[in-house]
């Protein structure tokens, strides 16, 4: 039995409207994919990372905090804390689909945060590497991904 009311997909309906590539560029970003690039083999599927939020905060300290780990009298923890917020990720387009599979998440603190911060950098990040191809090359992009920035 035959449907004859279906319509077959054309190509234009196979077309995303989407993808990663067309996310906005940056310096930090394009270093980053190159090097993840560098570490694949020729043919591999479309790679792009991109840095998708860069933002300054003022992260605000908790009052338990102070009370519960003491500063020193002479260095008090401020009851705000400047850090730059920043998300970057890596996706790479898998059978047609692009799929995410990287997001490290930092929070810089430079040097005019208060000592038990200062000149740290936390690092937050989810992974579905499993899913990048070929299947040899995932911890190099891993890797990369984490020293690059």
């Amino acid at each position: 039995m035959a449907c004859h009311g279906r319509r077959q997909r054309t190509t234009a309906q196979q077309q995303y409207l989407y993808s990663a590539e067309q996310l906005a560029r940056s310096d930090v970003s394009d270093y980053i994919e190159d090097r993840v690039k560098a570490t694949q083999p020729a043919g591999t599927s479309p790679i792009a990372v991109r840095l998708v939020s860069n933002k300054e905060l003022a992260m605000r300290v908790p009052p338990p905090i102070p009370a519960t780990f003491c500063a020193a009298e002479r260095d008090p923890l401020p009851a705000r804390s400047k850090c730059t917020s920043q998300a970057l990720c890596l996706s790479q387009e898998v059978n047609g689909l692009w799929v995410l599979l990287f997001i490290k998440y930092t929070q810089e603190y430079r040097a005019d945060a208060p000592p038990c911060n200062r000149g740290r950098v936390y690092i937050a990040y989810i992974d579905s590497v499993a899913h990048s191809q070929p299947c040899s090359r995932r911890v190099a992009a891993h890797q990369e991904m984490q020293l690059c920035t």
